[in-house]
């Protein structure tokens, strides 16, 4: 990796991270939203506390916090920008962060982690080096170990914004072929919707508790009476996280 790909991964964090970050007055809420995401969509996936996890791009750490403040204590986590790994440190207190490249990393840990989470990453990669990649995490899980996946849905809505919102996106996923690439170097993949709506008032309750799947329903039945098969596609959730178990077994199977 070199050039501008380079420059803009050891700028992320002042090029792209506080643009989507907000100011310091946003962190709370945006650590409670992650506080929120791990709830319900991680928690399910990971082993006991004790496990040894990794998180690969870690940015300013709300993930990793996140898990911290659910009892997991041995965490680690390693991102290209020096800037998010700072934040890591000074903001959160993580101090297992380093400042890297993953791929180095792995080779030199082989089956040393119980889970490894990556969020928002896979769609950073070129498309010909995603399956050597892969391998490499598979080989960096303990037995048992699992690896999470979460990318952007290219079935969403607004699934060309994901795609291009970033200047260092070189690809898009949907949850079937996430669960292609996956496949080739893990037994066991299951690919679901990522909830990311936790409404709190009673505004918010009504109008995404019962009013949305109202229109979920209504929205999906257009979708198929003007395209043949859109209302299978999950148009709704902005993004999907594929659980993954069992390395390298040659008969693999897909939960979707």
């Amino acid at each position: 990796m070199g050039g501008q790909r380079e420059t803009l991964f050891n700028l992320y964090r002042e090029t792209h991270g506080e643009c989507v970050d907000g100011d310091a007055s946003a962190w709370t809420e945006r650590l409670q939203f992650f506080r929120d995401l791990v709830a319900a969509n991680y928690l399910a996936h990971l082993p006991d506390r004790d496990a040894r996890i990794l998180e690969i791009g870690c940015g300013p750490g709300y993930l990793l916090k996140a898990l911290q403040e659910r009892g997991f204590a041995r965490l680690e986590g390693i991102d290209l920008s020096p800037a998010n790994v700072a934040l890591c440190r000074e903001r959160f207190g993580l101090d297992a962060i380093v400042a890297g490249d993953a791929a180095e990393l792995l080779a030199s840990r082989r089956g040393g982690y119980d889970a490894i989470v990556l969020k928002d990453i896979l769609e950073h990669l070129e498309k010909a080096g995603l399956s050597d990649f892969v391998a490499v995490l598979a080989s960096a899980l303990a037995p048992g170990g699992r690896l999470l996946v979460q990318v952007p849905n290219m079935h969403w809505v607004a699934g060309l914004h994901e795609r291009y919102m970033d200047l260092t996106h070189e690809i898009g996923f949907t949850r079937e072929s996430l669960a292609q690439l996956l496949r080739l170097h893990f037994a066991e993949v299951q690919v679901s919707r990522v909830q990311a709506i936790f409404p709190r008032s009673v505004k918010q309750r009504l109008v995404y508790g019962w009013l949305r799947p109202l229109y979920l329903r209504a929205y999906r039945l257009h979708l198929r009476l003007v395209s043949e098969g859109a209302e299978l596609t999950w148009f709704e959730c902005r993004e999907i996280l594929a659980a993954c178990r069992e390395p390298r077994v040659a008969s693999p199977r897909e939960t979707v």
